[in-house]
């Protein structure tokens, strides 16, 4: 199973009897995306809305994270697409030019784990911050799956604060899923139930965000 994304792939691989095993004993910890291609330089550095220049390796390297810290990740290689056409906003956004080398922002953010593999933990522009706490929806969303009877669940931060939202199986039963929940790691301000959670219409797998928070905003 390869990961990689339009401007740059193969990014890491994995095999998938590994992925099936990893997934079984530690869903909720983030995706399991394998070792990084021997074709791919990548860092994993400080996450931020802003574009990013750097004039060297060493300015970059500034914002590098230590092993098993949650930030973007970023990519280098002969494979990584170098332009858009015409697209500078996105050129501006997505890339980091030092001295003729282009280095790739996935948008995707993970860490480092200490098996030496590389972990997704969802699109930066999905994380939650709190504080200094940072919350990852895509992490959460592997645990609620655990829970019987959860058919899908995510996390938003919604007017009335940080919101556990769940899609239950036919069979499911909210006072015991809520139970479950309200033993995790961190406090939901509260914990919705919705009948369907809108998924993409490209992956179809996917959680369409922007349509589900347009759906609890509704009265």
């Amino acid at each position: 199973v390869v990961y990689g994304s339009t401007e740059a792939e193969p990014i890491s691989a994995i095999a998938v009897d590994e992925l099936i095993a990893d997934d079984e004993l530690n869903l909720g910890r983030g995706l399991n995306v394998g070792r990084v291609d021997k074709s791919a330089e990548f860092k994993i550095i400080k996450i931020t809305e802003e574009a990013i220049v750097a004039e060297s390796e060493q300015e970059l390297s500034q914002l590098d994270l230590p092993k098993g810290t949650i930030g973007e990740i970023i990519v280098s290689g002969d494979h990584v697409l170098s332009e858009y056409f015409n697209n500078d906003e996105a050129l501006k956004r997505n890339k980091i030019f030092i001295k003729g080398k282009c280095w790739h922002r996935t948008g995707d953010s993970g860490y480092l784990g200490n098996d030496g593999n590389l972990y997704l933990t969802g699109r930066c522009n999905t994380l939650i911050i709190i504080g200094d706490k940072l919350i990852t929806p895509f992490v959460y969303e592997g645990r609620f799956l655990l829970i019987p009877n959860v058919e899908m669940g995510t996390i938003m931060m919604l007017p009335k604060g940080l919101s556990a939202i769940i899609e239950l199986s036919a069979v499911g039963n909210t006072d015991a899923v809520k139970t479950e929940i309200e033993k995790m790691d961190i406090k939901f301000d509260q914990i919705r139930f919705v009948a369907k959670i809108p998924i993409d219409p490209r992956h179809n797998s996917k959680i369409d965000y922007p349509r589900l928070r347009f759906m609890l905003d509704k009265p």
